[in-house]
C-alpha cells in the first residue's frame, strides 16, 4: 500500500477554480495549492481576483482570469486563456453563486434568472469546456458545489437558490453516468451554512448578530457553524486519488443537520 498520504496529493494537477477569490472558492483554492496542484481561479471582479492572488501565490502557482460564468462568450474567453497557459486540465470545480433572500410572491423574473444562470447556466457552460479538456485526456475530475438547500429546500426565503442548487445535484449524476467511461469522475458537495460574503446579511440585517449566530448554530447537532476549511478538505478528498472510485457521490457536510 505504501505512504497513503501521497494519495491526497496533487502534485502536477490542474485545476480550475470558479468563484475562486473568496469564501469556499478561495478556501478550495489554498487547500489544492498546499497539496501541490496547479491553480487556476476566476470570478467576476478584478479587484478581488488581484487581492487573492497575493494570498495565494505564497502557497504555490496559481492565476486568475476575470469572467462571468454566466455568459457564454466570458466562458469562451476563459478557456481560451486557460488553453494558452496550460495543456490540460485534470479538475473544474464550479462553485461560483450569489444567494438572493426574497419570497417567491415578491421575486421578479429577472432575480429568478439571474440566480438560475450563475448557478446552473455556469456550471453547464464550464463544464462543457472543461470535457474538451478531459475527454482528450481521458481523464478528469469535475467537483459541483451545491447546498443543503438543494437537497431539502429550506424556509423558503431562497426559492431560486434551492432550486438551482437542487438542479446541480442531478446534473452531477448526469456526469457521472454519461462520461464515468471515460475516466471522469463527477461529483458533489452540499455544505450546511457557513459564514462567507455570500451569507454575511443573515447577521448583518439581524438586530443581534451574535443571537443571530446561536440560533442558527443550536439547529446543527455539532451546534457550530461550518467553516471554508471543512468544505475545502472534502473538496480535496474527492478531487484527489483517494476518491478515486467515489463518483456521482453527494456529499452532505452540515454538522449533522440532515439527520435530524
Amino acid at each position: 500500500m505504501g505512504d497513503i498520504s501521497q494519495y491526497f496529493r496533487l502534485d502536477q494537477r490542474v485545476a480550475l477554480i470558479t468563484g475562486g477569490t473568496s469564501g469556499l472558492g478561495l478556501a478550495i483554492a489554498e487547500v489544492f495549492l498546499q497539496a501541490g496542484a496547479t491553480v487556476f481561479i476566476t470570478a467576476r471582479r478584478a479587484d478581488r481576483g488581484q487581492a487573492a492572488l497575493e494570498r495565494l501565490r505564497p502557497l504555490g502557482p496559481v492565476q486568475f482570469f476575470p469572467a462571468d460564468v454566466s455568459r457564454r462568450w466570458d466562458v469562451e474567453r476563459l478557456f481560451d486563456w486557460l488553453r494558452g497557459q496550460t495543456h490540460r486540465l485534470d479538475i473544474l470545480v464550479n462553485n461560483a453563486g450569489i444567494m438572493q433572500v426574497k419570497d417567491l410572491t415578491e421575486m421578479t423574473e429577472d432575480e429568478w434568472e439571474r440566480e438560475w444562470n450563475i448557478h446552473v447556466k455556469g456550471t453547464f457552460l464550464c463544464t462543457q469546456q472543461a470535457l474538451r479538456f478531459m475527454l482528450g485526456q481521458t481523464s478528469g475530475v469535475i467537483l459541483n458545489i451545491s447546498s443543503y438547500l438543494g437537497l431539502r429546500g429550506g424556509s423558503g426565503f431562497t426559492p431560486a437558490y434551492s432550486a438551482a442548487k437542487g438542479a446541480i445535484v442531478t446534473f452531477t449524476k448526469v456526469l457521472a453516468s454519461r462520461y464515468g467511461p471515460y475516466g471522469i469522475r463527477a461529483n458533489v458537495l452540499c455544505p450546511g451554512f457557513i459564514p462567507t460574503d455570500l451569507n454575511r446579511h443573515v447577521f448583518e440585517e439581524a438586530p443581534d448578530p451574535a443571537a443571530k449566530r446561536r440560533e442558527i448554530e443550536e439547529r446543527y447537532p455539532l451546534r457550530r457553524l461550518g467553516e471554508p476549511i471543512d468544505v475545502a478538505l472534502a473538496a480535496l478528498y474527492l478531487c484527489s486519488d483517494a476518491a478515486r472510485w467515489v463518483s456521482g457521490a453527494v456529499l452532505v457536510i452540515d454538522g449533522g443537520l440532515s439527520a435530524r
